[in-house]
């Protein structure tokens, strides 16, 4: 059986190991996969023939240097398979359930295929870089994670192929699509496609296997199983039944089951533009309400510090507490001295601000006129922009929420045409349309984080989804907008959840929103300084909200200094030349797993899907190599690295015999014993020191 290494001719593994390190055709580090399940793939599929294996590894290889022009790796950074912006259009076919035998399963309804539809929304080619990266994803991620769930190796996946409505207009749309793909699953992912079943096959699939049979390898063609409508009972020896679609019931295209991927993606009214000529800012949210102590010169350093990391303003979060109004005019003065064309916008936050009478509305008014005017105020189509953190249930006194946003704020005289209304409401997409006449865009707060992969869901699908999808931005009228985060923890007796944020999620973010520039004109990064909630990238100072325990220690400003890079990309177009050699790393201080000595609290909710990993970010100008080791390509890599308790983290960036950087912070050791739980990264960057 597939996957026991007893059954596996092990002279043979080894020896086709030595010979492709040997013969420079794998190296350490390659993103196709060094470990012995990935050679076993080859080998099987040349019949453990190592001459013909090593021809069918080298050919792959190739091709993943060369695909599409650039390679497969730059296409993997620039598309994710979970998170595009075309992903709804191209998979309303794509569930997720899972095999009786751990295989992740996937399902294609092809009843109501409409390329010329789909190429309207998507086109042809960056349908097929979808195809590409969706392929790269099962052995980069979907394979591993399952196997992980399952705890033994999973290398194959089971595809379901529902041809009920199917016909032969349709089969001769996607013919050649069809083939491309079975030519590049045969001879560059080879041995992933465990079983294919073909259900509700109609009377003219004669003529179609007799057209797509030529294409398929004897191997491949084996593992087909051709079935009528009467497939249940064949499918249940592999299914269970909780998890078999009811497929015959979706054929008309109305999926009842959801979608693979567990972010949210919120799309822009059918009236709307989908491009914008907006220019594009990054923003940072900053919380007023952890400024009790700064003067106008702290301000300025925050200033000085974000303006140099290519950020273009801030989000005051503004509470109601009156010694806040002060620091927002420091804030607004600070940026006026600086010089820099720094913008502000207030951000009310309406979890603070109460929001049930005129009178309460009138408050916000008040402050919002106060800078209307300002030479640091943040415009767009020339008026102020105003946000808010929540706010998507206050009336102020009238019958519903829009009315009370309408005629008491953004429609009332003191304000009506001077303000560009941002909201981040809490509220479904669908329902925008009810503030169309309110809203001029939406801040998607939690778009940063996949809020959905939670432990329950997780465990709902055998532990088995690859981590850290991101989700897309939320949108109305010209203006969308979107959030960027690193590392969430609520740690109280009342709010005790984390967030997901392994997977290099802050630069993953970055790189979607990049990609997907066209369609955002805000980035909004949270945060600045919110250390109760541990997602900051500026200094740790001010007053914190009794978060010393897990935040004094683990600063973040690395990412601060990564998130220059990124920014300049998402406001040119273009990713910026790399000048110095850098390298950022990160982690949690103890296991996921831990179990603390003397916490009161006890574990956050969803600690149980984080990873012992240390996340790292190689930035370099010409190839190295980097500490354990790593062959690196000039440009931007991610690596990953297990850590087990009393590791350490350190790295290092050699050209031939010179270390042009090396990381190794004093203060980090992964403690398996902690006496508290901490959730929150240790962030560490450093970069060589030009000549």
């Amino acid at each position: 059986m597939h996957g026991h290494r007893h059954q596996i001719p092990e002279d043979v593994l080894r020896q086709f190991r030595k010979e492709v390190f040997d013969e420079g055709i794998l190296r350490e580090g390659d993103s196709i996969g060094t470990d012995d399940d990935t050679l076993l793939r080859f080998l099987r599929a040349r019949k453990f023939d190592l001459k013909l294996a090593k021809k069918m590894l080298r050919d792959c290889q190739d091709w993943r240097k060369t695909v599409e022009g650039y390679g497969i790796d730059k296409l993997y950074r620039q598309i994710d398979p979970f998170d595009y912006p075309e992903r709804q259009a191209v998979f309303e076919c794509w569930p997720m359930w899972f095999h009786k035998r751990g295989r992740p399963l996937n399902i294609h309804q092809l009843g109501n295929l409409d390329l010329p539809r789909l190429f309207k929304t998507c086109t042809p080619e960056r349908h097929w870089q979808s195809v590409l990266v969706n392929c790269e994803s099962l052995t980069r991620e979907i394979l591993p994670a399952a196997s992980r769930g399952a705890e033994r190796t999973i290398g194959t996946v089971f595809v379901i192929v529902d041809l009920k409505g199917f016909g032969i207009q349709q089969f001769w749309q996607m013919k050649s699509l069809a083939r491309r793909s079975f030519q590049v699953s045969q001879d560059y992912y080879p041995e992933t496609m465990g079983q294919l079943a073909i259900v509700n096959a109609p009377a003219s699939f004669t003529a179609i296997w007799a057209a797509i049979r030529p294409w398929l390898s004897k191997e491949t063609a084996e593992k087909v199983d051709i079935l009528g409508s009467d497939y249940r009972e064949v499918l249940l020896d592999l299914i269970d039944a909780e998890n078999l679609p009811r497929i015959s019931s979706r054929s008309d295209g109305n999926s009842t089951s959801s979608n693979s991927s567990p972010s949210t993606t919120s799309t822009a009214p059918p009236s709307q533009s989908s491009t914008s000529s907006n220019p594009k800012y990054v923003v940072a949210h900053h919380m007023v309400g952890n400024t009790y102590t700064y003067a106008i010169r702290d301000w300025a350093e925050d200033i000085t510090h974000a303006h140099g990391a290519g950020i273009d303003g801030f989000a005051l979060n503004m509470g109601r507490d009156d010694w806040q109004s002060a620091k927002v005019a420091d804030a607004y003065e600070a940026a006026r001295q600086s010089g820099l064309d720094f913008k502000l916008f207030i951000s009310f936050d309406m979890a603070s601000f109460p929001c049930g009478s005129p009178q309460d509305a009138g408050t916000l008014r008040n402050i919002a006129r106060t800078y209307l005017n300002h030479q640091n105020q943040l415009r767009l189509a020339n008026r102020a922009v105003i946000s808010t953190f929540a706010g998507e249930s206050c009336t102020f006194g009238q019958d519903s929420p829009a009315s009370g946003w309408r005629t008491q704020f953004v429609r009332h005289p003191d304000l009506n045409g001077q303000i560009y209304f941002i909201p981040a409401f809490f509220i479904d997409p669908n329902k925008f349309g009810e503030f169309q006449d309110v809203m001029n865009g939406d801040f998607h707060w939690n778009s940063g984080w996949p809020t959905k992969l939670t432990t329950p869901f997780v465990v709902s699908l055998a532990n088995t989804l690859p981590g850290a999808p991101t989700s897309l931005i939320g949108s109305l009228q010209q203006n969308k907008a979107a959030t960027a985060s690193n590392n969430n923890l609520l740690a109280s007796t009342l709010d005790r959840f984390i967030y997901v944020s392994d997977q290099h999620l802050y630069v993953r973010r970055w790189e979607s929103l990049i990609a997907s520039r066209d369609q955002v004109d805000i980035v909004q990064v949270i945060t600045w300084n919110d250390y109760g909630e541990s997602h900051y990238i500026g200094p740790i100072k001010g007053v914190q909200p009794n978060s010393q325990a897990w935040v004094d220690g683990m600063d973040h400003t690395a990412w601060l200094d990564l998130t220059s890079y990124y920014a300049t990309a998402f406001k040119t177009g273009s990713y910026p030349p790399i000048k110095t050699d850098q390298l950022y790393m990160w982690s949690r201080t103890h296991p996921a797993q831990a179990q603390a000595s003397d916490d009161p609290v006890g574990h956050p909710e969803n600690f149980e899907i984080s990873s012992d990993s240390v996340w790292v970010v190689v930035m370099i100008t010409t190839p190295a190599t980097k500490t354990k080791t790593f062959n690196v390509n000039a440009g931007v890599t991610r690596l990953s690295i297990p850590i087990a308790p009393g590791g350490i983290m350190h790295g290092a960036i050699t050209r031939g015999n010179d270390t042009i950087v090396e990381l190794r912070p004093k203060d980090f050791v992964f403690n398996g014993s902690p006496s508290r739980y901490n959730y929150n990264a240790f962030v560490a960057g450093a970069r060589a020191q030009n000549k």
